[in-house]
């Protein structure tokens, strides 16, 4: 018997994966920055997220 989900069943998933996507994303960032913070020690607050930025942007635009 092939079940189709019901509607609400399917906008669930998809609200899940809408969130696990975004969850890896900003895990992703965190990583990021915090590679960045141990590798030059001396990059103040402002200038790590400035590089975090600036890393995630150049990856969106490489996978257009």
């Amino acid at each position: 018997m092939n079940q189709q989900p019901s509607e609400e069943a399917y906008k669930d998933q998809q609200a899940k994966r809408l969130k696990t996507a975004q969850q890896l994303y900003w895990s992703a960032r965190r990583f990021k920055k915090a590679m960045l913070a141990h590798q030059h020690p001396e990059w103040d607050a402002e200038r790590l997220e400035a590089e975090v930025r600036a890393s995630f942007m150049h990856s969106a635009l490489l996978n257009r």
